[in-house]
């Protein structure tokens, strides 16, 4: 007895963060969905099939749960609780003016700098606090 052979499928891996790729014209198409590095589902498909069109119906809520995310973090950014940021140095006005303009360029705007400069030479730290302030 002979069984008719099917040919193999194509497989697409597909990140739906980057441009989705063209479905090439073969038999039948697996695609591997991620959300950048996650795998969200995976999909057999025909020749000719809406790749977008699919991927949102079969796997449009699972992605939007992928993404929830992104909402939090900005929620949190908004509202999130005071911090307190102590920064320890002495004598050093450069590392310390880098590390100040690097916690005033968070994003995260709900927090205090505490800069304790531990047994000064001279006022270079303080110059840096006050020019930063």
């Amino acid at each position: 007895m002979t069984r008719a052979v099917r040919p193999a499928a194509y497989v697409l891996d597909v990140d739906v963060t980057e441009p989705l790729p063209e479905v090439p014209g073969t038999d039948r198409v697996w695609v591997l969905v991620r959300y950048a590095t996650e795998p969200i589902g995976a999909l057999l498909l025909d020749p000719g099939t809406d790749l977008a069109g699919a991927i949102e119906d079969a796997l449009g809520e699972r992605i939007r749960a992928a993404v929830d995310p992104r909402p939090r973090r900005a929620e949190v950014v908004a509202s999130g609780p005071p911090l307190t940021v102590v920064v320890c140095t002495r004598d050093r006005p450069r590392s310390l003016a880098r590390c100040l303009e690097s916690l005033l360029a968070q994003e995260y705007r709900r927090f205090r700098v505490l800069v304790v400069d531990n047994a000064p030479r001279d006022d270079a730290v303080r110059d840096v606090v006050r020019s930063l302030a």
